[in-house]
Parts: C-alpha cells; structure tokens; sequence
C-alpha cells in the first residue's frame, strides 16, 4: 500500500502535477513551486494515511486469530494437566475442570 502512494508522489513530482488532483480551496498549486510541492505533500500524506487504515483493516483478522489460537492452546495445556496431580483431590481436579471450561466460555465469547 505504501509503496503504491509514494511512488505515485514520486512519479507525480517528477510529471510536474499533484498526485491525486485535490481540490484544496487556499492553494493554487500553479502558482509557485512552493505551493506544488505543499499541496502534494498533503495530498501523499492523505494517501499515507488511507493506506495504513487499509493495512490495519487487513492486519485485524490475522491478528485476532492468532490471538485466540493462543489462547486455545494455553487451555489446550491446561486441561492436559488436569489430575496429573496425585496429590490433589477429585474434588479439587474437578474445580480445576470448571475453571477450564469457565475460561474456555470466556475465550469463546
């Protein structure tokens, strides 16, 4: 996404217009050198910035399930160890499985 809006400012610069063709109301960018370059800067800085609400729209879903595949194998290593204990009790086992599944419910919602 990035290299797509630099290179478009950078081939835009060279052309000798803006990169997207703005209209922004107090700069003529026809008229000095000056303002060109101002009024592309802000055009690529735009562009930037739609591009990285793109990557973040893109990056969410891989992250989220990352996240949860985690999270599932943290219970998955949990309920492995369940009753590995000898000295603990049926009941204690059991309040160790009801936590495993409390959380497995929270990991869920």
């Amino acid at each position: 996404f990035w290299s797509y809006a630099t290179s478009t400012f950078i081939v835009s610069i060279l052309a000798g217009h803006p990169p997207y063709s703005l209209y922004l109301p107090y700069i003529n960018w026809r008229n000095s050198k000056w303002e060109f370059i101002v009024v592309s800067v802000i055009e690529w800085m735009l562009m930037d910035g739609a591009c990285a609400q793109e990557v973040a729209n893109d990056a969410y879903a891989a992250v989220y399930v990352c996240i949860l595949r985690a999270h599932v194998n943290i219970l998955r290593l949990r309920i492995s160890k369940l009753c590995s204990n000898p000295d603990k009790s049926l009941e204690d086992n059991v309040e160790d499985l009801k936590l495993c599944i409390v959380d497995h419910k929270n990991i869920i919602e």
